[in-house]
C-alpha cells in the first residue's frame, strides 16, 4: 500500500510540475510576443527586447500605458546607473587632470539626463489619469518631449568627454550610450503605440 502511495503521490507531482511549466512557458511566449512586436517599430529592435525583457511578464498586450511605463522605467534605470557609474569612477586617484573635468561635465549632463527622465515619467502616467483626450495627448507630448531632452543631455555627455581619452572613457561612452538607447527605444514605443 505505501509503494502504491508514494508512487500515486510521485506521479502527481509529475503532473503538476508538467502542468505549471506549461502555463509559464505559455505565459512567456503570449507575452515576448507582443514585447517582440511592439520592439520591432523602435530603432533598436534587440535592444529593446533585452530593455524590456524584465517588465515582459507585466506587459498586457498592446497596451501602450503598460510599455510606455516599462519602456521609461527602463530608461531611468540605465540612466541611474551610467550616473552611479560615472560617479565610481571621478574617483579614481589616477585620473589625468582633463579626464577628471570631462566626467565631471558628463555627470553633471547625465544628472540632468536622469531629471529629465523622472520628469517624462510623472508626465506619462498624468496621461493614463487624463479626463480626456486633448489632456492624455498634452501628458504624452509632454513625456516624449522629457525624453529628447534626456537624449540631448546624455549627447552633452559625450562632447564632454571629447578629447579626453583611455579606457575609463572607453567604458563612460558605453554606459551613456546604454541609457541613451534606452531613451530611443522608449520614446519610440511612446510615440508608436499612442500616437498612430
Amino acid at each position: 500500500m505505501e509503494k502504491v502511495t508514494f508512487a500515486a503521490l510521485l506521479l502527481l507531482q509529475i503532473i503538476c510540475t508538467t502542468y505549471v511549466a506549461a502555463a509559464v512557458a505559455k505565459s512567456s511566449s503570449s507575452h515576448g510576443g507582443a514585447l517582440k512586436a511592439a520592439c520591432r517599430k523602435t530603432p533598436y529592435a534587440n535592444f529593446c527586447m533585452t530593455l524590456l525583457q524584465p517588465y515582459a511578464t507585466v506587459l498586457k498586450g498592446n497596451d501602450p500605458y503598460t510599455f510606455g511605463h516599462a519602456a521609461i522605467s527602463a530608461s531611468l534605470e540605465h540612466a541611474e546607473g551610467a550616473q552611479s557609474f560615472i560617479t565610481q569612477e571621478e574617483k579614481d586617484e589616477n585620473l589625468t587632470a582633463d579626464q577628471r573635468a570631462a566626467l565631471h561635465g558628463c555627470l553633471e549632463n547625465v544628472g540632468y539626463s536622469v531629471e529629465a527622465l523622472r520628469q517624462a515619467k510623472a508626465e506619462f502616467e498624468k496621461s493614463r489619469e487624463a479626463a480626456n483626450e486633448k489632456t492624455r495627448e498634452n501628458h504624452v507630448n509632454k513625456s516624449t518631449n522629457r525624453l529628447t531632452v534626456s537624449s540631448n543631455d546624455q549627447s552633452a555627455c559625450y562632447d564632454s568627454l571629447n578629447g579626453a581619452g583611455g579606457e575609463m572613457v572607453r567604458k563612460v561612452r558605453e554606459n551613456v550610450d546604454g541609457a541613451a538607447k534606452a531613451g530611443y527605444v522608449a520614446k519610440s514605443l511612446i510615440q508608436h503605440m499612442m500616437m498612430n
